[in-house]
C-alpha cells in the first residue's frame, strides 16, 4: 500500500502542471533575488563602495562563524580581528574595515577611528540597535534607554536625565560601604587571588545597591541565588549574540526560570518604592529622610510606571557590573606591572586624600594620576571592545572602499556594524 501511495506521488509530482507550477515559482523566487542584489549593490556603489569580503570554502558565510567561534574558544578575539584587517586589506592604507556576508546578512566589521567616531557620535542618528537587537533583548531590557532607537531613545534619555545630575550621585558611602568588604579578601598573605571574580561580586553588590537600595552581599556569600541567574542570563546573552544567525541552537532550558526569579526579586521592591512615593505626594505618610541616592527612587520620582523602572534598573544592574568588574581587573593588572606608576598614585592619595580620609567626589575629580590611569586603562582595555549597529537609513561610512581603503563604503539599511574598540588604540 505504502509502494503505490508513493509511486502516486511521485506521478503527481512528475505530472506536467505540477512540474511546471513548481519551476515557475522556483524561477520568480531566483529572479526576484537577482532583482533584489542587483538593486542593492547599486545602492551601495551609490553611496561608496565595498569594503574587502571575507572569504571561504564553506557555503553561507559559515566559515567566517567557524573561525570566529574558534577564537573565542581559544581566548583569541583579538588576533582573530587583527590578522583578518591585515590579510584581507594588507595593501590598504586604512587597513582596518571588512565585511562578511553570513546567511545573506551583511556585515561590516571596522576599527578604523573614523568609521567608529561615524557610528557611535557624528552619524549617530543612521546608527542603532535595530529592530533585530531590540526584539531578541526585550524580554530582558525591555524598552530601556540601551534596547531603544530614535525618538523612543531621545525620550528615555530625557525623562533619565535629572536622576544622574552631579549632586544626587557624588554621595560615595554607597561604594565605600562594599570596598569595605572587598579589602579583607585582598589580604591574603601574598597568596594568588582571583581578582576577576572578585571584581564581578564586588560590582554586583555596589550596582545592587545603587539601583535597588539593597544588599546582596556576593562578597560575604558567594553562593547567592540572585548572582548565579544574574550570571547564567548574561552568559546565555552573550553566546546568543555571538551565534547569529544561528541564536535558535542554543539552549535556553533555564534561561526564563532565572529572569522570573530576577523580576520576582525586584518586584518588591520596586512597588515598595513606588507606594512610599505616592503616599507621600497624597500626604498620607511623611517624606522619608534622603538616605543617599538611590537609582530606584530617583526613577520613580520621575515616573512610577513599574515596567519603565523594571527595564531601566535591569539595564543599569547588567551596565554597572561586567564592565566596571573588567575595567578594574586589567587596572590592577597593569598597576602590578609598573611599581613606579604605583608609587607616584601613592603619593597623589596621600597628598590629595592622606592614608587614612575617605575621598570626596570633587576630590577624585581633582587628581590626575588617577584620571590617567582610568583613562589609559579604558584605551587599552575597552570594557565593551565589540560593539553592534544596525543601520536605520542607507548611509555611509568614511573610509575602507577603494584600492588604499580612503574611499567610503555604502551602508544600506538593515546592514549590521560590528566596532572593534579593542584595535582603536
Amino acid at each position: 500500500m505504502f509502494s503505490t501511495t508513493f509511486s502516486g506521488a511521485i506521478r503527481l509530482f512528475y505530472n506536467p502542471p505540477w512540474l511546471w507550477l513548481f519551476f515557475v515559482v522556483a524561477g520568480l523566487l531566483l529572479a526576484r533575488g537577482y532583482v533584489v542584489h542587483v538593486r542593492n549593490e547599486a545602492k551601495i556603489k551609490q553611496h561608496g563602495g565595498r569594503a574587502p569580503q571575507y572569504g571561504g570554502w564553506l557555503p553561507l558565510g559559515l566559515s567566517f562563524l567557524v573561525d570566529f567561534r574558534s577564537a573565542v574558544t581559544s581566548d583569541e578575539t583579538l588576533k582573530f580581528w587583527n590578522d583578518t584587517f591585515m590579510r584581507l586589506c594588507k595593501s590598504h592604507e586604512s587597513p582596518y574595515t571588512a565585511e562578511a556576508t553570513i546567511a545573506g546578512q551583511r556585515i561590516i566589521i571596522t576599527a578604523d577611528q573614523e568609521n567608529v567616531k561615524a557610528i557611535l557620535a557624528t552619524q549617530f542618528d543612521d546608527f542603532g540597535k535595530g529592530k533585530k537587537f531590540r526584539d531578541d533583548w526585550v524580554d530582558m531590557l525591555g524598552h530601556s534607554i540601551f534596547n531603544s532607537d530614535g525618538q523612543a531613545w531621545h525620550e528615555a534619555r530625557t525623562r533619565l536625565r535629572p536622576v544622574f545630575h552631579r549632586e544626587r550621585i557624588s554621595d560615595l558611602e554607597c561604594f565605600e560601604r562594599h570596598v569595605q568588604d572587598l579589602l579583607p579578601l585582598l589580604d591574603t598573605d601574598g597568596q594568588t587571588v582571583e581578582i576577576k571574580d572578585l571584581f564581578l561580586r564586588f560590582t554586583l553588590d555596589v550596582s545592587a545597591d545603587f539601583t535597588l537600595g539593597v544588599g546582596l552581599d556576593t562578597l560575604k556569600r558567594p553562593l547567592n541565588r540572585f548572582a548565579e541567574s544574574f550570571e547564567r542570563l548574561r552568559h546565555w546573552k552573550i553566546q546568543r549574540e555571538r551565534s547569529k544567525p544561528f541564536k535558535f541552537l542554543v539552549p535556553r532550558s533555564r534561561y526564563q526560570a532565572d529572569l522570573d526569579y530576577i523580576e520576582s526579586f525586584m518586584d518588591p521592591i520596586i512597588m515598595d518604592t513606588v507606594n512610599q512615593i505616592k503616599a507621600e505626594e497624597a500626604g498620607e505618610t511623611p517624606h522619608k529622610k534622603d538616605p543617599g541616592f538611590n537609582l530606584l527612587r530617583a526613577s520613580a520620582e520621575v515616573s512610577t510606571d513599574r515596567r519603565f523602572l523594571r527595564d531601566e534598573l535591569i539595564t543599569a544592574l547588567f551596565a554597572g557590573r561586567d564592565n566596571t568588574a573588567m575595567a578594574f581587573t586589567w587596572m590592577l593588572y597593569e598597576l602590578a606591572r609598573h611599581p613606579d606608576v604605583v608609587r607616584d598614585l601613592r603619593r597623589e592619595i596621600d597628598d590629595q586624600i592622606g592614608l587614612n580620609s575617605e575621598p570626596g567626589y570633587k576630590t577624585l575629580k581633582d587628581m590626575k594620576i588617577l584620571s590617567n590611569i582610568v583613562n589609559e586603562t579604558l584605551r587599552l582595555y575597552p570594557p565593551v571592545p565589540l560593539n553592534t549597529r544596525a543601520c536605520l537609513k542607507d548611509t555611509s561610512l568614511p573610509r575602507g572602499g577603494g584600492p588604499l581603503g580612503n574611499d567610503p563604503i555604502g551602508v544600506l539599511k538593515g546592514t549590521v556594524s560590528s566596532v572593534q574598540q579593542g584595535l582603536t588604540v
